[in-house]
């Protein structure tokens, strides 16, 4: 009797493996396994956050490329009001920069590198981040981008330097340069929403489990009959692997 207590025990630990042979839940990173989704993610949030860096780097590339004096239509009067070549210059190409770091701090939502303070950081380092400020940040991002999203449309014929020819051929690629980066603040949202699920519902599972080891009679001298359906229970109420939801 005493080794089906120990098969109980070990069924109900929220520890035990998938059959992907990884560990449910946001799990610790581990050497080498930082960029593979997070167990559970669906396939469509990967996608999302991907899709979120990439729709950035159109209107980067073209803001960079002006910095850097190829001539894209912008006029000469426009370009000495945006301090081009000059402090315009480093300031496009920063912007640029920071503008593709902030997209691609979203794959910190899906994939295991974004899941812990990196360990260089002085006693930090290392630690699981927290679920709700994550979440926190990752709301006020959809916000701040979609202001700016907002103001850069109400305001577009002013900000684009077309505002003279706004049909023509430079006017347009600019444009269509610019519009992927509409999807930038939905994408974060989505991907946001997916996290949250995600790790609300390991929360949840391992509540669950800990709640039976806390229960009195979960280890009970019991008949093999009884020790069998407690472990088919548990079985049914593990969470799902890394293919679920895709």
């Amino acid at each position: 009797m005493a080794s089906s207590v120990s098969v109980v025990s070990s069924a109900a630990t929220p520890d035990r493996t998938g059959e992907s042979g990884q560990k449910p839940g946001r799990a610790p990173i581990r050497g080498g396994r930082g960029f593979h989704p997070v167990p559970g993610t669906p396939r469509w949030a990967v996608i999302c956050a991907w899709v979120t860096v990439a729709s950035v780097l159109p209107s980067c590339a073209w803001r960079t490329a002006v910095g850097l004096g190829v001539p894209l239509g912008w006029s000469e009067a426009h370009l000495r009001l945006e301090h081009i070549p000059g402090d315009g210059t480093s300031y496009v190409v920063r912007l640029s920069g920071a503008t593709i770091v902030a997209a691609a701090l979203t794959l910190g939502l899906v994939y295991r590198w974004g899941e812990q303070v990196p360990a260089r950081v002085p006693l930090l380092g290392g630690r699981r981040l927290p679920l709700w400020p994550v979440a926190a940040v990752a709301v006020a991002g959809v916000i701040v981008v979609s202001g700016i999203v907002g103001l850069s449309i109400a305001h577009w014929s002013s900000v684009s330097g077309f505002s003279d020819r706004p049909t023509s051929g430079w006017a347009l690629l600019m444009a269509a340069c610019y519009a992927p980066a509409l999807l930038w603040p939905s994408l974060l949202l989505a991907v946001t929403l997916a996290y949250i699920r995600l790790a609300l519902r390991h929360r949840t599972y391992r509540g669950h489990v800990h709640s039976h080891l806390a229960k009195p009679n979960v280890v009970p001298d019991a008949d093999p009959l009884s020790v069998l359906r407690r472990i088919t229970r548990l079985c049914l109420q593990a969470p799902p692997t890394g293919n679920a939801d895709r």
